[in-house]
C-alpha cells in the first residue's frame, strides 16, 4: 500500500497538480510568444525547404498563416495563397515537460528545466515542418484526407503521387498525435534516470525479490494417540486438520481418567492371564519331569518294574523257614 510519504506517491500527486498548472500558464501567457518564435523559425527555413513556393509565414490573431507563391485558378488569378497552419500541438510539448519535471524531486531544478527545453526545441521545429509539408501536399493534391478539407480553389501546380501524399499524411499524424505526448515523456525519462532506477524500478524489483525469497509455509504435523498408546504421525495436515486434532486432543485429555482406569483394568487382566499361563506351564514341566524320572528308574538294573528296589549288592537274601 502506498503511503503519503512515499516518493512515488508524492510524484504522482505532484504531476496531477503541476501539469494542469503549467498548461494553464502556457495557454494564457506563453502560447503566443512560443507560436511567434516557431513561425519565425519555420519562415526562416522555408526558402531552403520549399524554394520558390513559400513567401513568408506570419502570425495573425493567434493563428499561423503560410503565404504561398502558388497561383490559383481563379478569375482573376491570385499570385499569393494564404494557408492556415495549426501549430499549437508543436509548442504544447513544453508545458507537459515542465509539469513532469516540477513534480520530480531532485537537485538542479532550473538546470533540468533549461536542458529539457533546449532538447525539445528541434522536436517542435520538426513537428511544425511536417505539418506545413502536409498542408502543401493537401493544397496541391486537392483531396480530402485526415478529417481536413483542401482550400476551395485549386492551385496551378501538379498534384503529388498517392505514395508521397500518404507519407506526408503519416508525418502529419506523428506531429499531431504521437510526438506531443511521447517527446516530453522521453526527454523527462532521459533527464531523470536516477529517479526512475532508484525509486520506480527499485520498488518493483524489491517486491519481486521479496515474493521470490519468501519462505514456504510448512503444514503442521499432527500426532495422534490411539487407545493402545501408539503414536501416529500425520505429514499432510491442513490448518483445519490441526484444529480438529487439537480439539480431539482436548477431548482425549478430558476423558483421560476413564481411559486410564480402563487401561489399568486391561493391564490387571493381562497380568492375571500371564500368571495363570506361567503356572500351567510350570505344572506341565513338573509332570513331564516326574514321568521322565520314572521311565529312567524302570530302565536301570536293580530296580523293580513297580518302582521297588532289590536288595543292595553284597547282601544275600535268605529264606525264612516257615514255622
Amino acid at each position: 500500500m502506498l503511503l503519503p510519504r512515499d516518493p512515488v506517491w508524492r510524484w504522482f500527486l505532484g504531476t496531477l497538480i503541476s501539469v494542469p498548472a503549467c498548461l494553464a500558464v502556457w495557454w494564457f501567457y506563453l502560447r503566443d510568444p512560443l507560436l511567434s518564435a516557431l513561425a519565425w523559425a519555420v519562415g526562416a527555413a522555408a526558402p531552403l525547404l520549399w524554394p520558390e513556393t513559400v513567401l513568408d509565414l506570419k502570425m495573425q490573431g493567434g493563428q499561423a498563416w503560410l503565404i504561398s507563391l502558388v497561383p490559383t485558378l481563379t478569375d482573376p488569378p491570385r499570385l499569393f495563397t494564404p494557408l492556415p497552419l495549426p501549430l499549437n500541438r508543436a509548442v504544447a510539448v513544453f508545458p507537459l515537460f515542465w509539469g513532469f519535471t516540477l513534480a520530480t524531486p531532485g537537485r538542479g531544478l532550473a538546470r533540468r528545466l533549461l536542458l529539457g527545453t533546449v532538447i525539445l526545441l528541434p522536436v517542435a521545429f520538426l513537428m511544425a515542418v511536417l505539418t506545413t509539408q502536409f498542408h502543401f501536399s493537401l493544397f496541391r493534391t486537392h483531396v480530402p484526407a485526415l478529417t481536413l478539407m483542401p482550400p476551395s480553389h485549386f492551385g496551378m501546380v501538379l498534384p503529388d503521387s498517392p505514395t508521397a501524399f500518404y507519407l506526408w499524411g503519416v508525418g502529419r499524424q506523428l506531429s499531431v498525435l504521437v510526438l506531443p505526448i511521447v517527446a516530453p515523456l522521453l526527454v523527462w525519462l532521459g533527464l531523470h534516470g536516477d529517479f526512475i532506477r532508484n525509486l520506480l524500478f527499485a520498488r518493483l524489483t524489491r517486491r519481486s525479490v521479496d515474493a521470490a525469497t519468501r519462505p514456504a509455509v510448512t503444514p503442521p504435523v499432527l500426532v495422534a494417540v490411539d487407545a493402545m498408546g501408539q503414536e501416529t504421525v500425520g505429514q499432510d495436515a491442513s490448518p483445519d486438520d490441526s484444529l480438529e486434532g487439537s480439539s480431539s486432543d482436548d477431548a482425549v485429555k478430558e476423558d483421560s481418567p476413564s481411559d486410564s482406569a480402563r487401561q489399568e483394568d486391561s493391564q490387571g487382566e493381562g497380568s492375571e492371564t500371564e500368571s495363570a499361563r506361567q503356572e500351567d506351564s510350570e505344572a506341565g514341566t513338573a509332570g513331564r519331569g516326574i514321568s521322565r524320572s520314572e521311565n529312567v528308574r524302570s530302565e536301570i538294573p536293580g530296580t523293580g518294574h513297580a518302582g521297588e528296589e532289590y536288595p543292595p549288592t553284597g547282601q544275600s537274601s535268605r529264606e525264612v523257614p516257615a514255622p
